[in-house]
């Protein structure tokens, strides 16, 4: 018996030993996941205003470049350097016609935009600077900043006229004089593009 108890004792050592190595490990490689931007998944949706009641037209862009991102902690690190490229040609309002309005008397009438460029400034936890580059002008956009579960959400506006680009707006409503007419028989294009920007985060435990 008194050979038997320390043999036994050795054995529930090692295993214990062993259980909490494993432990350790899944740890350890717990800690070394990050979260990285799925680049596919970053979607621009705009909509732009008609008509004095004000009727929401929205769409997207077909194509968003984003670089500069980092692998990180949160989703504040991940994004906080990010600069972004949109061509303009991409617009995407679900109506052919439409595109080729608001690119050919829109976009082509602005300096130097065939695209959209810019960069994450601040990154706060609840709003965010961005710059951006159209028209010539380099101002900044105001987000609001939402996150649940590696889904991340920017709100803003962007004012046309910061960036020279009421002109342009003139412009297509010109073009789409009588489609912007409301019940009171005036036409009109808003000076306001709401911007909603989603994304998602994913673990890289490379």
């Amino acid at each position: 018996m008194k050979r038997t108890i320390p043999f036994f004792i050795a054995v529930v050592i090692a295993v214990s030993s062993c259980g909490d190595k494993s432990k350790q490990t899944e740890n350890a490689t717990s800690e070394n996941c990050l979260l990285a931007l799925v680049d596919t998944s970053v979607v621009v949706k705009w909509t732009a205003y008609k008509t004095t009641e004000k009727i929401g037209v929205s769409g997207t862009f077909d194509i968003v470049q984003v670089s500069d991102a980092n692998k990180a902690e949160t989703a504040l690190e991940v994004l906080k350097n990010a600069s972004f490229e949109i061509p303009v040609t991409s617009v995407n309002s679900g109506l052919p016609d439409r595109d080729g309005k608001i690119f050919g008397h829109f976009f082509s009438s602005m300096l130097n935009t065939g695209l959209l460029a810019g960069q994450v400034l601040e990154a706060g936890p609840e709003q965010w600077k961005v710059g951006l580059v159209m028209n010539d002008v380099r101002d900044t956009l105001i987000f609001n900043f939402t996150e649940s579960e590696g889904n991340v959400s920017l709100v803003g506006t962007l004012d046309l006229a910061k960036w020279n680009a009421l002109a342009s707006a003139d412009s297509l409503n010109k073009v789409c004089y009588d489609l912007h007419k409301g019940a009171d028989g005036v036409s009109k294009l808003w000076p306001d593009v709401k911007l909603e920007i989603s994304a998602n985060l994913k673990e890289d435990c490379n």
